[in-house]
Order: structure tokens, then C-alpha cells, then sequence
């Protein structure tokens, strides 16, 4: 009994772990891509930022990196 509890507990700990580093790596690349795009947006010519509204450059920016 004490080795299957033993057991199930270090399978909890270890599907915790994996989760963990799984929402880190998506988090990290969140943010690289969030970045990339951040920064492309800044070459862009200033005629293109006149036609469009805020509202969907903020959208660009949160929805559709994620």
C-alpha cells in the first residue's frame, strides 16, 4: 500500500513538472513572437497606422500571436 501511494504521488509531482515546463516554453515563445511582431509593426510606413483603427492593432497584437 505504501508503494502504490509512494508511486502515485511522484506521478502527481512529475505531471505537475511536465505541465509546468510545457506553459513556460509556450509562455517564452508567446513572447518571442509577441516581440517579432511588435517589431515589425514599427517599420511599417505611418499611412498604414492612419487607415487602421486602434482597436484592431491592439487585437494584432494580443489574438492573433497567441
Amino acid at each position: 500500500m505504501r508503494l502504490y501511494v509512494l508511486i502515485q504521488v511522484l506521478s502527481g509531482l512529475f505531471s505537475g513538472l511536465k505541465s509546468l515546463g510545457i506553459q513556460l516554453a509556450m509562455r517564452a515563445l508567446a513572447a518571442v513572437i509577441r516581440k517579432k511582431l511588435f517589431h515589425s509593426m514599427i517599420a511599417i510606413d505611418i499611412n498604414y497606422f492612419d487607415a487602421m483603427h486602434t482597436g484592431q492593432l491592439t487585437s494584432r497584437l494580443t489574438n492573433d500571436a497567441g
